[in-house]
Parts: C-alpha cells; structure tokens; sequence
C-alpha cells in the first residue's frame, strides 16, 4: 500500500479499521499508518480482518460490481504516465484488500506491480518529459504541492496583538515559542469621518507621537475647511486625535482639555516638543538659512516660508520679505537692489529672471575667428 498517494479519508479509514488514533493533518495520518504497517510487516500488530462498512450494505455490492481487472489493465497501460500509475495501482490495491475482508476471494497479489524495481524509489524530478503536452490542462495534474483540505473541518485563525510591554525575562521566553501578548483583541473602525489617510493614521507607530507628525499635518497639508475636497477640516483632525497618540502622550491628551485643534496642537508643542527657548532658536536658523550655490530661488524661498511658519505668530510679508532678500546669493542681491518688489511673489518672479540670465552669461561663447 503507497501511503503517500491516499488522500485524507482513505488514510482516516486504514487508522480507523486499526483501531488507531486519528490525526488532526494529513501528514499525522500517513505518520501513523506507515508505523502500523510497519509493525504489521514485522509481526509486532495485526493485520485487521474486519471492515467498518456491513458486508450487505449496498455500497460494497456497488464496489463488488467494479470490473477490477479493467482498472488494473488500464493502470497497466499508462505508460509514460508513472505517477497516473502509480496512484491507480495503490487505489486498487486498498480497493482489493478492503473486499476481501468483507467477502473474501481476492488477494491484493491481483495488483501487478511496476516492473522497474527502482521505480518506487525514484524522484518526481529524475521522471522523462515533465512538461505537459499542449492539449492537457494543468488542472488535471494533480497538485502535490498543494496541501489537502478535508470537506467540513475548518481551523479557526485568531489574530494579536502587542497591547504590553514585555520583560526581560518573558521576553526571553518569547524566544522560546511562548507568545507575550493578549489575543482575540478586535479593533474597531473610527466613527468619524476619513477623508485623507495620510494625514491622520490609525494607531502610528511609537515614532509618530513626535511633533512633525502630530501637530503639523495642518501645516504640511492644509486642509480645506468642508471635508471631501483634498483634505481634512480641523474639526476632525480634533476628533480623531485620540486616534494620534499612545502611552505617555495619549495620557496626556485624556487629562487636558482641548478648545481647537490649533489649541491642541500649542499645547502639544509647549508640554513635549519645545524647549524653552524655541522661538529664539528658530529666528536664529532663518537669519542663518541661506541660499545655496546649486538651490534656484523657488526651492529656497520654500524653505524660508517653511521655517516662518513654525514660529508661534507668522511674520508679516513685509518683515519674511526683508528676511529673504537678504539672504540670496549675492549676485540675485545686487540685480535686485535696482529694483522696487513689495511682495515675496514679484521677488520671485525677478529673481527666476536673474538666474537665468546668469545662466546664459555662463554659456556664452565668443565669436569665432577666420
């Protein structure tokens, strides 16, 4: 008997005639029947007498009817086809033994075996032309890669997550196969409105807390005031901030009260993010920003309205303005010295202007001489 070409219910019938536990897979069932046969080879068990059908049921008298020596013949006559042969004569080796122990008169020496004695022994991939012939479908090959699925069990998957910190010492025994953490945990979708996911995140990692994250995707983003055009209105940005934070600032969100989300946002910045003396330190690196030798004015003055937009109170244009003129590259300086700019738009339009000037400077050429 080839226990590894019967499927899952022809293995649970061997276990059950052998009065033989029954295993939960099918690689637990062929372990358990190559082990009874085993023993049964070497006299250490029985070989069972009885099956679990009645010798009167109708179902063996549909089996008896079964013209077993033309299956044999056509097992026979697959040629080329040894694993087709194969699963046919292991079939009707289990066919034969299970009538003659309800009836008696056949003898599984009936089956003939293949004539190679290797062959038994041999690999799926040692096996001649192993590609399909074109008028086959690859879904009549059967799939031995495939795990077999027994009709009507099914196996409950559950899913967990990290609620808890984990100690050293459970953290070594972690290691070792024992899950450290609570199961059967069910998240529950927000009940407010998500318009733009990648401005507020469901459960951030322990990163995202930080205040570039947090308290600025007003400012990165800007959204729009009615929800559905691009963005996302500050009022919902207040009610999903539970959804924000975690551990110490998710503590501190519960024991605040919050007016605004700009309300929060300033108090976020006060309570974690902020040192004391933040507004001078942040005047000081736009005084230092300067323009760079390879940075064209519009990536520049993005920066330097980047950084104003961090202070507490934003400058007015007139002051944002003084700021960035003075610190371009000193050949944009002196072309706009000549020029009267009130607003950071016109400067930049003059600037593109002097820029590419000073690119075509750079790729002048003198005339040729004869």
């Amino acid at each position: 008997m080839e226990v590894n070409r019967l499927l899952g219910d022809e293995l649970a019938y061997e276990l059950s005639i052998r009065n033989l536990p029954i295993g939960n897979t099918v690689e637990e069932k062929r372990m358990l029947l190559r082990e009874a046969l085993r023993k049964e080879k070497s006299n250490l068990m029985t070989v069972p007498q009885t099956v679990l059908l009645d010798a009167d049921s109708e179902l063996l008298e549909d089996i008896r009817e079964i013209p077993v020596d033309k299956v044999l013949a056509f097992a026979r006559s697959t040629e080329g086809h040894t694993r087709v042969k194969l699963d046919l004569v292991s079939k009707a080796a289990q066919l034969i033994g299970d009538l003659n122990l309800a009836y008696g008169g056949l003898s599984t020496s009936q089956v003939e075996r293949p004539n190679d004695p290797d062959l038994l022994n041999r690999s799926i991939l040692d096996e001649p032309n192993r590609i399909n012939p074109p008028n086959r479908s690859i879904l009549d090959e059967p799939n031995l890669l495939l795990p077999e699925i027994e009709p009507g069990r099914h196996e409950a998957t559950s899913m967990s997550y990290d609620l808890v910190k984990v100690s050293g010492e459970n953290a070594e025994a972690g290691r070792s196969g024992q899950p450290q953490c609570r199961r059967g945990v069910r998240i529950q979708e927000p009940p407010y409105p998500m318009t733009n996911s990648s401005v507020v995140q469901r459960n951030p990692p322990r990163e995202a807390t930080r205040m570039p994250s947090v308290a600025n995707p007003v400012e990165d983003n800007r959204p729009t005031s009615v929800p559905g055009e691009g963005g996302v209105s500050k009022d919902q940005l207040l009610k999903s901030a539970p959804e924000l934070f975690m551990e110490d600032a998710l503590f501190w969100y519960r024991t605040s009260h919050f007016n605004s989300w700009d309300d929060l946002t300033g108090k976020l910045r006060e309570a974690y993010f902020q040192p004391y003396d933040y507004e001078y330190m942040l005047w000081d690196e736009i005084r230092r920003r300067t323009q760079g030798a390879q940075e064209n004015v519009v990536n520049f003055v993005g920066a330097m309205e980047n950084l104003f937009r961090k202070l507490p109170h934003l400058p007015s244009e007139e002051t944002r303005l003084q700021l960035i003129k003075r610190n371009l590259l000193p050949y944009i300086q002196v072309q706009l010295s000549t020029q009267s700019t009130a607003t950071i738009t016109e400067s930049i339009r003059l600037s593109r202007g002097i820029e590419e000037t000073e690119r075509r400077v750079q790729r002048f050429l003198p005339p040729p001489t004869n």
